[in-house]
C-alpha cells in the first residue's frame, strides 16, 4: 500500500513530505532506502507469529477456554517522510498521553 500511495502521490504531482506527510505501518528492512526515508510503525512480526501459534496450541488443548486478546507493543520508527524533525518527537502530541515515539502502543 505504501508503494501504491507513493506512486499515486507522484502521479498527482505531490511531494512527500513537502506536500503530504506519509507514515506506513509494518516497517520493512529497506524503508530507509526510499527518498525520503519512510517513517513507519513497526510491529514485532516474529512475536506476533509465535504468540498466534502459542494461543492456537492452548486452544487445541483446552477448546472451552474463553477467547482473549493479546496486544504486542509497536514502535515508531522516525525517518523523514513524516515531515517532522526529531526534536518535535520529544514533545507530547496535543490531546494524547505520553511522548510520541517513546512509548510503545499496546
Amino acid at each position: 500500500m505504501t508503494i501504491g500511495a507513493l506512486r499515486a502521490l507522484r502521479t498527482a504531482g505531490l511531494s512527500v513530505p513537502d506536500d503530504l506527510a506519509l507514515v506506513c505501518f509494518d516497517d520493512f528492512s529497506w524503508a530507509d532506502v526510499f527518498s525520503p526515508g519512510l517513517t513507519a510503525i513497526s510491529q514485532p512480526s516474529r512475536e506476533v507469529g509465535a504468540t498466534a501459534v502459542r494461543l492456537l496450541l492452548e486452544r487445541l488443548e483446552n477448546p472451552g477456554r474463553p477467547p482473549r486478546t493479546v496486544r504486542l507493543p509497536c514502535a515508531f520508527v522516525h525517518r523523514t517522510s513524516c515531515g517532522c524533525v526529531a526534536e518535535a518527537l520529544d514533545r507530547p502530541l496535543p490531546g494524547t498521553p505520553g511522548i510520541a515515539g517513546k512509548d510503545p502502543v499496546s
